[in-house]
């Protein structure tokens, strides 16, 4: 089963918890240990406890924080990069395995309500501020509105992609409508991947 945009943010936050710090660690190393990796907007480090709790702006900064972070060696130690859990006392594997980003799966949404006369390189230039995307559109047949699939570089991208769609759809009635695809192999039917 493919999680969807409300599971996801129901569970964990764009927040990092970061471990395995040595106990010293001060908010100024945590910053100069994020920097060319992401743009803070609140740290707070627990003292003597070798734990920092870090706010991002975007799942994208997110996504690259956990992969090029975790199990980095700071004085000595591997540290632990996770998600922060909303709800602390929810301990099941599927929010311990978003905190990890390992539930998130493939970037790839289905995308539906598109203009009829969209082409591959409108919804890749739609797309273009999540990262470089891939498109492939479905045969229009008998419909009002284009359709389609497009990949992101990662689950943190599409995961902002949703995100914003789903803010503009709520100001609208018609709109462009993002979800997360099924993943490949596991869907039947209109709008699963194929």
């Amino acid at each position: 089963m493919t999680l969807q945009y409300n599971d996801i943010v129901a569970r964990v936050e764009k927040r990092l918890f970061i471990n395995r710090l040595p106990e010293s660690t001060t908010e100024e190393d945590v910053r100069t240990i994020l920097s060319g990796v992401a743009e803070p907007v609140e740290i707070r480090v627990l003292d003597g406890r070798g734990i920092a709790f870090v706010t991002l702006q975007t799942w994208t900064e997110c996504a690259y924080a956990m992969s090029t972070l975790d199990r980095m060696d700071v004085g000595g130690s591997q540290i632990n990069v996770e998600l922060c859990a909303l709800d602390k006392a929810d301990k099941s594997a599927t929010t311990k395995a978003l905190g990890r980003g390992q539930a998130l799966g493939e970037a790839r949404l289905f995308v539906g309500g598109l203009p009829i006369e969209s082409t591959e390189e409108s919804v890749r230039l739609l797309f273009s501020p999540f990262g470089d995307a891939s498109v492939r559109l479905l045969p229009a047949g008998h419909s009002k509105c284009a359709a389609g699939y497009v990949s992101l570089p990662s689950w943190g991208a599409a995961l902002d992609a949703v995100e914003q769609f789903t803010a503009e759809s709520k100001t609208r009635t018609e709109g462009v409508k993002v979800v997360f695809a099924e993943e490949r192999g596991k869907g039947k039917g209109k709008g699963k991947g194929k």
